[in-house]
C-alpha cells in the first residue's frame, strides 16, 4: 500500500492519480479509504456516474467519518452538474 500512496503522491495531474487510486482499490479492494479517495479524484475530473458508484460502497462499508466523506462528495458532485436540489 505504501508503494501505492507514493505513486498518487507522485503523479502530475487528475488522470495519473486516478491510475494509482485504481491500483489501489484493485490491489486493496477491502480498503474504503482508496474507494473514497479515487471517487473524490473522479468528481474533479466530473466522472460523476462513475464516482457516484464508489461513493455508495464507501457509504455501505465505510467508517462513520468515511460516510460523512462520501455525502459530502455526493453533494459536491450534484453541485458540480448543476443539481442543487440533489445536494
Amino acid at each position: 500500500a505504501a508503494l501505492g500512496e507514493l505513486a498518487v503522491q507522485a503523479s502530475d495531474g487528475l488522470k495519473e492519480e486516478e491510475a494509482a487510486f485504481r491500483q489501489l482499490v484493485r490491489d486493496f479492494p477491502e480498503a474504503i479509504k482508496y474507494q473514497a479517495s479515487l471517487a473524490e479524484n473522479l468528481v474533479d475530473q466530473n466522472k460523476h456516474a462513475e464516482a457516484a458508484k464508489f461513493l455508495q460502497q464507501v457509504l455501505k462499508h465505510g467508517t462513520t467519518y468515511q460516510q460523512a466523506q462520501a455525502s459530502y462528495q455526493l453533494a459536491r458532485s450534484a453541485l458540480r452538474q448543476k443539481k442543487p436540489e440533489q445536494a
